[in-house]
């Protein structure tokens, strides 16, 4: 294992920590607790499942760093404008439109990071996808931790694993999903050579990553059901294409 890898394993372990310390000064050490183990016990499966679609295997060196940037850096960073932003705009408005802009721009940068500095490593469709992913359950592992301590604060056990089944079950990928967009726009655009077409198809990838996540986002607008029915019409159909399209091997 490389010292870069080992220092950013150290890196994310000890940001995790100390938001879990922070969170534990405002809610207490039970729901910290609750909302740690929930949210870190399925990580193992989900990384396993993203994974296994790679024909080719990546280097570990690089998947937990970009999954480290997810869970810490850009967690944090988001958590930070976020709440910034809250001070200015309606929380329609930040929800709808400036966490999505926010937590797809930070999470991109863990993609950036690769285009300028390990290139080599994400050289086709499918390692786009793998690397997105990875960012993408980090930061959900660290958003989980919030929304579980939240559920448990407001109606205990039931609430909690209520909102377990939704974001553990319903939407375990959506954030790897959104992310996974950009990845694709990065390694689409580093197949033009036209210029401002790299750029067009690069920015393309993140805008998508963003309506995706207005989407989802505004998805209890709908009412009731509404999680429900965008998780049939728009949610599962871009999963299942992601995770069994037979991207073609071609290297850039």
């Amino acid at each position: 294992m490389s010292r870069f890898t080992k220092y950013a394993i150290g890196y994310g372990v000890i940001s995790f920590l100390a938001m879990l310390v922070f969170l534990g000064f405002g809610s207490g050490l039970l729901p910290v607790i609750i909302g740690s183990v929930l949210s870190v016990a399925p990580v193992p499966l989900y990384i396993w499942l993203v994974l296994r679609t790679d024909p080719s295997p990546e280097p570990w060196k690089i998947l937990l760093p970009c999954f480290i940037w997810g869970l810490a850096a850009s967690a944090v960073l988001s958590l930070l404008f976020n709440t910034v932003a809250a001070g200015f705009f309606t929380p329609t408005v930040g929800k709808l439109v400036l966490a999505p802009l926010i937590e797809e721009f930070f999470k991109g940068l863990a993609l950036i990071g690769m285009l300028l500095f390990a290139r080599s490593y994400m050289n086709n469709l499918r390692d786009g996808m793998v690397y997105g992913s990875m960012v993408g359950l980090g930061f959900s592992m660290s958003e989980n931790v919030l929304y579980y301590v939240q559920a448990f604060l407001s109606g205990g056990f039931l609430e909690t694993f209520k909102t377990f089944g939704l974001r553990a079950l319903g939407g375990v990928y959506a954030h790897p999903l959104f992310t996974s967009l950009t990845a694709l726009g990065i390694v689409l655009s580093m197949r033009q050579k036209n210029p401002t077409l790299q750029k067009l198809v690069g920015f393309g990838g993140f805008f998508a990553a963003v309506l995706m996540h207005m989407v989802w986002n505004a998805s209890p607008m709908l009412g009731q059901n509404g999680f429900w029915l965008m998780w049939v019409v728009i949610y599962m159909p871009a999963l299942l294409f992601m995770f069994n399209y037979e991207f073609k091997e071609k290297k850039i």
